[in-house]
């Protein structure tokens, strides 16, 4: 099952972005990494089945 976190950043200017990282330790350093000090953050978790074709 592949698992990740949809996070939703807002910056002081009131603008917003919307990324996926997955929830191994490589895409929790990207998502810290993109993170800024000042950031209000939502967080979404998502599991998906990945596909058996």
């Amino acid at each position: 099952m592949e698992k990740s976190l949809e996070v939703i950043r807002i910056n002081s200017e009131g603008s917003y972005e919307r990324q996926q990282f997955s929830t191994t330790e490589n895409g929790i350093s990207n998502l810290l990494n993109w993170l800024n000090l000042n950031d209000v953050v939502g967080l979404v978790f998502l599991a998906r089945k990945e596909n058996q074709s």
